[in-house]
């Protein structure tokens, strides 16, 4: 450490990193990512982004009607789930999603709820897992076609979906927002 006129390197340092941290704070978007990053499960395999209805430009998929849903995919060779984000009248959000296997291709399974036989190329047995900036992470029932629901609350969120062999793959975080693209 060295002294120049009095000042000590680590105070002229901290009284710089005062002095740009109050005259030109980092972008509340870019001080949220480095939160999400320090809170997110490094060993996780990232799924891809496969499609966002956000992206679609209004009028071609989306019209010019108010959004009331954004839809998500996100993938890999092995797994597909497609998200649903809704927002009800007082706010609350949804994500309604579904899990699929890849690998497998459709399956035809009666289904007594609609009294038809359907193709089925569910996921079979895992388990979903919310996770949220700040927020603690939240198990959600899979039913037996790999069917989710469950109201989330916050900006973002992230879904990670954990095979029976412990194969633990995530969606990363994305915005809860329904015209986010």
């Amino acid at each position: 450490m060295s002294v120049v006129d009095g000042w000590k390197d680590d105070e002229l340092l901290d009284r710089v990193h005062e002095a740009v941290r109050i005259t030109d704070p980092p972008p509340v978007r870019l001080r949220d990512a480095a939160m999400r990053a320090l809170t997110w499960d490094h060993e996780l395999e990232a799924m891809q982004l496969l499609y966002d209805s956000a992206a679609e430009p209004v009028g071609v998929m989306r019209g010019a009607a108010a959004v009331t849903a954004r839809d998500l995919t996100f993938g890999d060779e092995e797994l597909s789930v497609e998200i649903s984000i809704t927002e009800d009248e007082g706010g609350a959000t949804t994500l309604d999603g579904m899990i699929s296997d890849n690998t497998m291709g459709d399956r035809v399974i009666d289904d007594p709820t609609v009294g038809v036989e359907v193709a089925d190329g569910s996921a079979g047995d895992v388990d979903v897992v919310i996770v949220q900036p700040n927020r603690p992470k939240r198990q959600v029932p899979v039913d037996e076609h790999g069917r989710f629901l469950v109201t989330v609350e916050g900006m973002v969120a992230g879904i990670v979906i954990v095979r029976p062999e412990g194969r633990r793959l995530a969606t990363g975080i994305f915005s809860l927002d329904l015209d986010a693209g």
